[in-house]
């Protein structure tokens, strides 16, 4: 019997107000970048979760 455990990799994000930008990194050799006409999703961890990259930013940045 194995003790081994199980491990499933979670989405990573990195926000970079700036550039008004947000890197997703759904793997370790797959990034989206997105910018303030795009919508954040959590699949599959948050289902059905949405939230506009603008909305993470102020105007005045």
């Amino acid at each position: 019997m194995s003790n081994a455990t199980a491990h499933t990799l979670e989405p990573e994000r990195l926000l970079t107000p700036k550039r008004r930008r947000v890197s997703s990194y759904r793997s370790p050799t797959e990034l989206a970048l997105l910018g303030p006409g795009d919508v954040l999703t959590a699949e599959p961890a948050l289902p059905g979760f949405t939230l506009p990259v603008a909305d993470l930013f102020p105007a005045d940045i």
